[in-house]
């Protein structure tokens, strides 16, 4: 398997075989979870932000963007920002699952080939 990314895999192949789709879910998973232990929020997980090693497995890179759990700014890859980002200012620190529905979304397009449409989508055509 040569080395890459999620996103470089998707546009060559379009959707990826549900054995590799499982595992790559899985090692993002726990990557996710090491960050929130340690008090981390990722914030840009999307498919050219998970890497592809010779090996097959992968890592999530580009740490750009995260943060602490208590400190709450509007940033992210549209269409992987959830809904409480986008949306929710009321919230005072954001949540771990802002990461779980970028994971989600990642998901649905290793399964499917494309991004889903969201609610990203909205949010751009009315704050244009």
């Amino acid at each position: 398997m040569p080395a890459g990314d999620l996103a470089s895999m998707i546009d060559a192949c379009g959707c990826v075989q549900e054995s590799a789709v499982r595992l790559y879910v899985a090692e993002v998973l726990s990557g996710m979870r090491y960050l929130h232990d340690h008090g981390v929020i990722h914030r840009d997980i999307k498919p050219s932000n998970v890497l592809i090693a010779a090996s097959g497995h992968v890592k999530l890179a580009d740490f750009g963007l995260c943060t602490s759990k208590s400190r709450r700014k509007q940033c992210g890859t549209l269409p992987y920002i959830s809904p409480e980002v986008l949306f929710d200012t009321e919230v005072a620190a954001l949540p771990t699952a802002v990461d779980l529905w970028s994971v989600g979304v990642l998901l649905y397009e290793l399964v499917v080939g494309e991004v889903r449409p969201t609610h990203s989508e909205a949010f751009i055509s009315s704050h244009s």
